[in-house]
């Protein structure tokens, strides 16, 4: 069982077990089934009130949440007919607690990034809505289970989204719509716009996501497109040289900040967020899980040990959160951080303007955070003079002086801004390993405009570079075999950059050192990418437009003829070539 996992109190006097189950009364067994249901409730809604930092808490909360949930779920199962006739028991409350279970697995995917546990969640939803437990729930005096039918069917979509399982996506998408016209014209109630605006949001979601389609080869009916891969897999991260890892590294513990303004989200999950969680996650191969995928599944601390597949790190997703929380959620994680990790943070919002460029730690600007509403800056009088430096700065923003104290412990930064620039000053003046990998600070106009709220094109790299080339050069589909063909030179340019970083006696000890760890590794070569790319771009005219990182590569890291010619022959294969120069530019 998956609460085994955790420190949990015994489990509930089971009715059910052994022959000794026969001598109860009907109405003991009903009376049972309800107050551990109450109990279950009550455990599940206590989980919101525990920090989503602080692991040790939540753990022993969610084991007996789980092992609860799990009790009853089987008594259930045992006693059905018993339950229905003698205690009252409803289909839509057997949904509800196949969709608690379902949260549960999806809470702990959250905290361990292990997909398998997102899987099991989605067979628990997916059940659910087969066996249609929410039937006629709309013929209800009251609209508290419509909008529970409702709920379920929007966390199921995030689930969904999570494994890229599109098509079906937008099978449930129209179930969904259904369902809230339905409630529409029912009940009239203010949460109607409520429920159109998450239609709505979904909606756009998924058309910002299919910035470039990839057109099948073999196309089945309804399905003319193939769903591009979300997460990565083993044999596209190139293997690393221990020997030439001066420190091995690996992650800790990973923030996910959401603060682009106006883009596209949904259920609190910007485009950004969406693709650069997943740059965190190696996909397991379908012959590593278990045949059947049941509740009471034992998962050890041995077994996971024991796994030969690399374990996803855990991290935070953080929507618009306040700088206050921000800082909370750094600090926490930076204390959890064992010997030999890395806090890897991504930030991505609009730029902040600075107003004294002799001050890096806070001078230089930073990222907007919480929706800024942008106010002018004043002294005391009220007033700043033209060309006056004011030493008052915006507190809704997060500047390269608040990692300062986190760069203790070795630290790993992106920032996909406007003003991303500032955050390569950050000083690492404790001797641990810090990098920053910057977006460019501007686009060309057509580009920003055609990727207008659907994230940020520096984030696409790191999520899928062939769309991002794509999407560069203008092309909104690509055939089936020019995606395989591109994947193919990408992956050699990863290999033939890791042996360059290897072999390169001048490359940083602080990137040889976050070399060790696998998605690191793949960070780093997607940014080499990506400053290839587009320093190679017509369009792409001054290093503006170019990503930037620190600690800097070795200028002939930078200007390599072998990568260079990688990156043409992607565009030849994309027949865009003539949108490239012959040289790049450094």
């Amino acid at each position: 069982m998956l609460a085994s996992f955790f420190c949990t109190p015994s489990a509930p006097m089971s009715l059910s077990s052994g022959s000794a189950a026969d001598e109860f009364e009907p109405s003991d067994i009903v009376t049972q089934f309800r107050e551990n249901q109450e109990k279950a409730k009550q455990l599940f809604n206590a989980l919101r009130d525990i920090p989503p930092h602080g692991y040790e808490a939540w753990k022993i909360q969610f084991g007996k949440a789980f092992e609860l949930h799990n009790f009853i779920w089987k008594f259930q199962q045992k006693h059905r007919t018993l339950l229905t006739e003698r205690g009252g028991l409803k289909r839509w409350e057997i949904g509800e607690i196949a969709s608690k279970i379902a949260q549960l697995y999806y809470q702990y995917y959250l905290r361990c990034s292990d997909t398998e546990f997102l899987n099991e969640a989605f067979i628990f939803y997916s059940s659910a809505r087969l066996r249609n437990y929410y039937k006629n729930v709309e013929n209800e005096p009251t609209s508290v289970l419509m909008i529970k039918k409702l709920r379920f069917y929007t966390r199921f979509l995030v689930v969904i989204l999570l494994l890229g399982k599109f098509q079906m996506l937008q099978d449930v998408m129209k179930e969904l719509f259904h369902f809230v016209a339905q409630f529409s014209s029912i009940y009239s109630e203010e949460s109607q716009e409520e429920w159109a605006l998450v239609c709505s949001e979904l909606q756009t979601f998924y058309q910002k996501f299919s910035l470039v389609k990839i057109i099948a080869a073999n196309p089945h009916p309804g399905a003319p497109h193939v769903e591009p891969k979300l997460r990565l897999t083993p044999d596209y991260i190139p293997a690393s040289l221990d020997d030439h890892i001066p420190r091995r590294l690996h992650i800790g513990r990973v923030l996910i900040v959401g603060n682009a303004a106006d883009q596209v989200k949904f259920n609190d999950l910007s485009m950004d967020m969406y693709r650069m969680m997943m740059c965190f996650e190696i996909e397991q191969d379908s012959r590593d899980r278990p045949s059947k995928l049941i509740v009471d599944k034992t998962m050890t601390d041995e077994r996971r040990n024991a796994s030969s597949r690399a374990m996803n790190p855990p991290k935070h997703l953080l929507y618009y959160p306040s700088a206050q929380l921000l800082l909370s959620y750094l600090g926490n994680s930076f204390k959890e951080l064992q010997e030999n990790s890395v806090l890897v943070v991504y930030l991505t919002g609009e730029g902040v303007p600075g107003n004294d460029d002799e001050d890096l730690a806070f001078g230089c600007g930073g990222v907007s955070t919480n929706r800024r509403q942008s106010h002018p800056i004043t002294n005391h009088n009220g007033v700043v003079k033209p060309g006056r430096k004011s030493y008052v700065k915006e507190a809704k923003c997060i500047y390269p002086g608040d990692f300062y104290p986190f760069t203790r412990k070795p630290l790993f930064l992106i920032v996909d801004s406007s003003n991303s620039m500032p955050f390569l000053s950050v000083p690492h003046v404790f001797g641990e390993p810090y990098m920053a990998l910057v977006s460019p600070q501007s686009l060309p106009t057509a580009l920003e405009e055609s990727m207008e709220n659907a994230g940020g094109l520096f984030t696409l790299f790191f999520s899928n570079p062939v769309f991002a080339i794509c999407k560069i050069c203008g092309l909104e589909d690509i055939s089936e075999k020019s995606n395989t063909a591109c994947n193919v030179i990408i992956k050699s340019f990863y290999h033939e950059a890791a042996k360059f970083i290897h072999r390169n006696k001048n490359v940083d000890v602080g990137i040889q050192s976050f070399f060790g760890d696998v998605y690191l590794r793949l960070l780093i070569l997607k940014f080499l990418l990506c400053s290839y790319t587009l320093r190679l771009h017509r369009s792409f005219k001054n290093w503006t437009m170019w990503p930037r990182c620190h600690p800097e590569f070795p200028p002939d890291l930078l200007d390599n003829l072998v990568l260079e010619k990688m990156v043409r022959d992607v565009s030849i294969e994309l027949d865009v070539q003539t949108l490239f120069n012959d040289s790049v530019r450094v």
